[in-house]
């Protein structure tokens, strides 16, 4: 696998020779690979006690990757023997890299860009962004203020009108730096790392770097970990969030669950309740474990799709369910026939992937091979990039300007006219599930994902879906389908209103 820094670098390699890039992850295989590595290291949480326990537990998403990546190496490195050597499997995972590297800081511009998005789209008497000291933290939770981590307008009516949420960023808890220049042994590390070798045939390159990996992921979160349960009066007592990306956030969280904090956890892009579910306990392979993860309460988009996500977590996890209280309301936007968008993730710049996501090269495939196939339909061809990653899609520059393809980086709702026909590319985004209310067509590629059955029936009614096979090679897209796709129009009805409102 290639993991490209640079899309628009990959013009001077070898963009014309895609094929020379193998994407070694088959949806299938991989996918259970990560089924049976998840289940493994779910075992080494529940093998596991106290503080060691909830390391883990924030850990294993980290670990994941980790470990994914050196088994996947070690497979294709047996399947395409000498052929390997021209793909770089090497890959840092972002919590050694992010500890490494970070220092509160670096992170004050946040809050700046935090305050201009809240400031157009959020009532600014209800969402305070501050820079927090210390002593200003300990004073709102006295007070049972609310915090929030979120850059969105998707809290403002859930919150009562008299309340006040506080822009929290986790450099204003960790106001303290410690980088561990030396590595010692310790029992802990011991068992994590003869646990991982005996149940993972890794590369050799992650043989030798196991130890220290393994080592100095442990004593990072250890050490931040002990620091804020040591000093309660920073820990929030209630936190509004919409994922747990971040390794510094999912230790506030994890601290606030053991100081009995409480904390509401509010869906974001798509929502992960259309994958179909994996092992015994239902966890989804990506998403749902760190979605789910230690909250009290979820807040999701209908009441349908609450028990969906009831079909996917296990029975024994004690989470409140609750909607939106904002709703979409059908449009009057003047639609336009002779444009369609197609709505690409970005590429994450060097960020891998796992099942169910595609990788990068497959989706610089999937994005080329689209606008291939549309480029002699008399359609002018627009690319609506993810709103945190405008400019980082997995089209370069060259092919744009080639094809005449523009860009779009504003907002649907302030755009003048409206496309007809949307090409959704990835169902996890939230303009899907907005798409679903209003009156697009919509054409879905499935790229084989397995899906609830119930989600599957309305993916169907309400969206063209246009299969596409991902090989390690290519992406073959069902050509006719998707021709007729731009003129079979499906658009909103009353069913979906029900399921998706």
């Amino acid at each position: 696998m290639y993991f490209i820094k640079d899309i628009n670098n990959l013009v001077k390699n070898s963009y014309h020779n895609l094929d020379d890039f193998i994407d070694p992850i088959s949806l299938k295989e991989g996918s259970n690979l990560t089924k049976s590595i998840l289940a493994k290291l779910w075992d080494l949480k529940d093998l596991s006690i106290g503080v060691e326990k909830t390391i883990i537990n924030i850990l294993i998403k980290d670990w994941l990757y980790f470990v994914y990546f050196g088994c996947l190496s070690k497979i294709y490195e047996n399947k395409m023997g000498k052929d390997l050597k021209s793909y770089d499997f090497r890959y840092i995972p972002q919590n050694i890299d992010f500890f490494h590297n970070y220092r509160p800081s670096r992170y004050k511009s946040i809050k700046r860009t935090a305050y201009r998005f809240c400031k157009q789209f959020i009532n600014t008497k209800s969402i305070l962004v501050k820079n927090l000291n210390h002593r200003k933290i300990v004073e709102l939770n006295r007070n049972n203020e609310v915090f929030t981590n979120i850059n969105s307008s998707t809290i403002e009516n859930h919150i009562d009108n008299n309340h006040k949420v506080y822009y929290l960023h986790f450099s204003d808890i960790f106001q303290q730096y410690k980088y561990f220049h030396n590595i010692k042994d310790c029992k802990f590390t011991r068992k994590v790392t003869n646990f991982i070798c005996k149940n993972f045939k890794l590369n050799k390159a992650y043989n030798e770097n196991s130890y220290d990996y393994f080592f100095l992921s442990i004593k990072y979160v250890k050490y931040y970990f002990k620091y804020i349960m040591n000093n309660p009066s920073l820990i929030p007592k209630k936190l509004l969030i919409h994922n747990q990306k971040n390794i510094m956030d999912r230790i506030i969280i994890n601290a606030m669950k053991e100081r009995k904090g409480k904390v509401t956890h509010f869906d974001h892009g798509g929502g992960s309740f259309h994958y179909n579910s994996v092992l015994n306990i239902a966890w989804t392979v990506k998403g749902n474990f760190y979605k789910l993860n230690g909250i009290d309460e979820f807040v999701t988009y209908s009441n349908k799709i609450v028990n969906l996500y009831k079909k996917i977590i296990p029975s024994n996890k004690n989470i409140r369910f609750s909607v939106f209280r904002n709703k979409i309301k059908q449009d009057l936007f003047k639609y336009n026939e002779d444009k369609v968008f197609i709505l690409d993730y970005p590429i994450d710049l060097g960020r891998p992937k796992i099942p169910p996501f595609i990788s990068e090269i497959s989706r610089i495939r999937l994005m080329n091979k689209l606008i291939d196939l549309l480029k002699n339909k008399d359609l002018e061809i627009f690319i609506k990039g993810h709103p945190d990653f405008l400019k980082e899609t997995s089209v370069p520059n060259f092919i744009l300007n080639k094809y005449k393809i523009k860009r779009i980086d504003e907002n649907f709702e302030n755009l003048k006219e409206i496309p007809r026909n949307v090409i959704v590319t990835y169902p996890g985004t939230t303009l899907l599930h907005k798409l679903m209310l209003m009156n697009f067509n919509i054409i879905f590629a499935d790229l084989g994902h397995e899906y609830q059955k119930e989600y599957k029936k309305f993916l169907d009614e309400r969206t063209n879906i246009v299969k596409c096979e991902v090989k390690p090679r290519f992406i073959k897209i069902d050509e006719k389908k998707l021709t007729n796709s731009l003129k079979a129009k499906k658009i909103c009805n009353k069913k979906i209103l029900t399921i998706f409102n």
